[in-house]
Formats: C-alpha cells, structure tokens, sequence
C-alpha cells in the first residue's frame, strides 16, 4: 500500500490546484466582471490607491488560471496568496469562523502548500522547466 501511495504522490497537487483555480478563477471573473467599483471602493478604503483593486482582480482571475493549467504555479500560488492574505486580514480575520473566515484561510493555506510543492506531474510547469 505504501509502495502505491508514494507513486501517487507526484500527482498530489493536481486536485489542489483545480480546487483553487476554480474558487480564484470564480471570485475574480466576478470582480473583473461585476464588482470591480465596489473592490476598488473597499481598497481604497485600506488607503491603497483604487488601482490595486483593479491589480488584485485580476491577479486573482489570472492567477487562479494560471493555478488551473499549472504554468508559473509557484509564482501565481505567491501572487493569490498575497490578495487572499490581504483580504484576510483587512475584512475577515474579526469575524470569525461564522462570518466567512473559513475559506480565505483554506484558500491561503492551498497556496502556501502549492507555493511549496510546485505544481506536480499533470502541469505545463514540468514540461518546460523539468
């Protein structure tokens, strides 16, 4: 069973980066898409200029995709890991568990761990760089 388990283990970050891809691809085609004022709005009011937001949409919505496909995987787990840090803790970390501080610390941990691991076997990654 072991023997089975460690052949796996190249392939481990596949259903990670899927997971998140499809949580950072869906957040921040809402942002780019919809919601893009209201976030400049809310980074600005982090005394960030209103641009970051418009930088950090898309650095979710690219990042996610790039996350998916497994291209720059270390590079794009660091960029979402810095909005998802941010995010975190400028509007989730006093509301606890019951207000929605479930899935950004999920969501940061699985790109600490990508950031980490690299992108595994499946990955655009492995094929050009080994």
């Amino acid at each position: 069973m072991r023997a089975f388990l460690e052949r796996l283990r190249p392939f481990a970050p596949i259903p990670l980066r899927a997971a998140l891809a499809a949580v950072f691809c869906i957040y921040g085609g809402k942002l780019v898409l919809w919601d893009i004022g209201a976030f400049q709005t809310l980074v600005a009011g982090w005394g960030l200029p209103r641009w970051a937001g418009t930088a950090g949409a898309w650095t979710t919505l690219v990042g996610g995709a790039l996350l998916g496909v497994g291209f720059m995987t270390r590079l794009a787990a660091l960029a979402c890991a810095v909005i998802t840090g941010a995010i975190l803790f400028k509007t989730k970390l006093d509301t606890g568990w019951q207000g929605g501080l479930d899935l950004p610390v999920a969501a940061l941990a699985g790109c600490l761990s990508l950031l980490c691991s690299g992108a595994g076997r499946l990955s655009i990654d492995r094929r050009l760089f080994g």
